[in-house]
């Protein structure tokens, strides 16, 4: 559940908010004592509980809300591609208020690109992964890529020392050196690793996030050539005609790009 908190300083500018709700990439909101939503000077999520919120150089009163993005969709921790700052930004947005409709439509263009791709971009454990041994030296794990320090595998219930097998991180590939897999009539095989981007989702599909947010957002008002302008003409006079299709101008492309390869 969202965390609400306020906030009155005499002297200080800072403050650090324990929110408790286990997510390293929380959104939030903050308005005055008046009720005008406001930006803070900065803002640091020092862990997954913890948000601190500097105002600048004079002292503030108010009260905000702090939540994650478990609270609008059922995805997991960190699965949004984008930040709720990255779409105010692209939409020239200097005022707070539009916040929880902006993390609506981030949460569920996030969902909507993951299920495109059919396979995660954040970091993801999994565990017990089961696959079927039939003789084969390689087996295809179901996300990618891999961190391939955190594969575990076993055969039968049987470990599998880590020198007997390759991982391709980049293609989720296991190979068994000198044999292939035992052969069985069930899923015999179990594999614990670490799937996504150490580093953060790629900053091309981070783009087309915020780029498909704004894109579903202006479908619902005004429109914006910027976002969806299919062509425009002007020849004494000006013609402009708009999409009205599932992604936004070159969102497709960038999915391609990560879409999983059967």
């Amino acid at each position: 559940m969202p965390s609400t908190f306020s906030f009155s300083f005499e002297s200080q500018v800072e403050i650090t908010v324990n929110h408790e709700l286990n997510d390293p990439a929380v959104f939030w909101t903050l308005y005055t004592e008046d009720g005008v939503g406001f930006f803070p000077g900065t803002v640091e999520n020092l862990d997954a509980d913890h948000t601190r919120f500097t105002f600048g150089s004079l002292p503030t009163s108010g009260y905000g809300t702090i939540f994650s993005i478990r609270d609008l969709t059922l995805t997991s921790d960190g699965d949004a591609f984008t930040s709720i700052l990255s779409v105010q930004n692209f939409l020239g947005i200097t005022t707070s208020g539009s916040e929880i409709r902006i993390a609506a439509g981030i949460a569920s263009v996030t969902k909507n690109m993951q299920n495109f791709m059919d396979r995660r971009i954040v970091e993801t454990d999994h565990v017990d992964e089961r696959h079927q041994g039939f003789g084969q030296r390689t087996l295809l794990l179901d996300d990618y890529p891999v961190v391939a320090s955190s594969v575990v595998l076993r055969q039968d219930e049987t470990a599998v020392g880590a020198s007997e097998y390759v991982v391709n991180a980049g293609t989720g590939e296991i190979t068994r050196k000198s044999s292939g897999f035992s052969r069985a009539s069930y899923p015999n095989i179990g594999v614990d690793y670490t799937s996504g981007f150490p580093e953060g989702v790629p900053q091309d599909l981070n783009n087309a996030c915020v780029k498909q947010v704004a894109y579903e957002l202006q479908l619902q008002g005004e429109k914006n050539p910027a976002i969806n302008l299919k062509s425009g003409t002007i020849i004494g006079v000006i013609s402009e005609t708009y999409q009205e299709e599932e992604w936004a101008r070159g969102v497709r492309e960038t999915l391609l790009r990560y879409r999983r390869q059967e």
